[in-house]
């Protein structure tokens, strides 16, 4: 009895192991399919992540250096144009402007907004003519307002300090500060540009209420004698992203007098 238990237990054993074939080619192709498809889909989204992370941080960068450059006009607003420090102790001030003692034509010298708020429009009856003063020559290398519509195929510059003295040369910190923001922007530091459409602007814009002060741009809305606002603007990722950031950088009171009547 117990040798006929073995004999029948070991023919159901073959019996199932002839049962159990394996996995088949058809199946072992969908299984490879399946898996590839797994694998398509995750190198995609590697691609998509690395590609916004880097759109992400160069927007971040873009409102960094906004902040940094309306910081710095703000900064700098009060500062005479051209005026090295020599220069600045020779200064004669009349009725609130700063003229330079040896200047014959006694043309008012500009404030940093003021002349970087002139520099695209030529001198004319419509506008005040303002010029910088001193001994700053460097401030001949600056003609327009910082506009970056190409990218540039130049040397980057250093843009901070070497040793003790300022690489950028100029007299003024004014100058030196137009000549920094123009090599970043200029010779696409710290922000990438992929193509022409990327584009960097600092802009500045003169406004009153009333033609006989002789602004740029009249504005009914404007209550002070004039207003400066300025305008930055970043256009990044082949122009698809927009980086903005208006502020208003300068202004000049409005001071009215009492007659003696009143």
């Amino acid at each position: 009895m117990k040798e006929k238990g073995r004999l029948e237990s070991g023919l159901v054993n073959k019996m199932i192991k002839k049962k159990e074939k394996g996995m088949s080619i058809l199946e072992a192709i969908v299984a490879s399919v399946i898996v590839g498809i797994g694998f398509i889909g995750i190198f995609q989204m590697v691609g998509y992540a690395v590609n916004s992370i880097d759109v992400s941080s160069e927007r971040s960068k873009a409102g960094h250096l906004a902040g940094m450059i309306a910081e710095g006009v703000l900064g700098y607003k009060d500062t005479i144009v051209g005026v090295s420090e020599d220069d600045e102790k020779a200064l004669v001030y009349e009725q609130g402007k700063a003229y330079m003692p040896t200047e014959l034509d006694r043309k008012a010298c500009a404030k940093f907004v003021q002349f970087y708020a002139n520099l695209d429009f030529e001198e004319s009856e419509d506008t005040e003519s303002t010029d910088a003063c001193g001994s700053d020559t460097k401030l001949n290398n600056i003609k327009t307002s910082i506009v970056t519509d190409k990218c540039s195929e130049d040397d980057k510059d250093p843009l901070y300090k070497k040793d003790e003295a300022s690489i950028w040369g100029g007299k003024s910190a004014a100058s030196n500060q137009l000549l920094k923001w123009g090599a970043i922007l200029n010779q696409d530091q710290l922000i990438k540009c992929k193509t022409e459409k990327d584009t960097k602007s600092i802009k500045m814009f003169e406004m009153c209420r009333w033609s006989a002060n002789k602004c740029a741009y009249t504005n009914n809305n404007i209550f002070d004698d004039r207003m400066y606002v300025g305008r930055i603007q970043f256009n990044l990722n082949d122009g698809k992203k927009r980086r903005f950031l208006y502020f208003q950088a300068d202004y000049e009171p409005k001071f009215q007098t009492r007659g003696a009547e009143e």
